[in-house]
């Protein structure tokens, strides 16, 4: 059986704030890298991990 975590608005904000922290660089900066193919495998997993986050804040 899987476990369901349940994580707040200001939970999951606060975990993007942190993985951006992570990556070193900004969002902007992550997002050019990433079409240029030039993430690291870390910072590849950060986006992926945020791109998550926004989806379930509906942004």
């Amino acid at each position: 059986m899987e476990t369901v975590i349940s994580r707040s608005e200001t939970e999951l904000r606060a975990q993007r704030q942190r993985l951006l922290e992570r990556a070193g660089i900004n969002e902007d900066e992550l997002r050019r890298r990433a079409e240029n193919y030039q993430l690291t495998a870390e910072q590849m997993d950060v986006l992926t991990t945020i791109d998550n986050i926004d989806f379930l804040l509906g942004e």
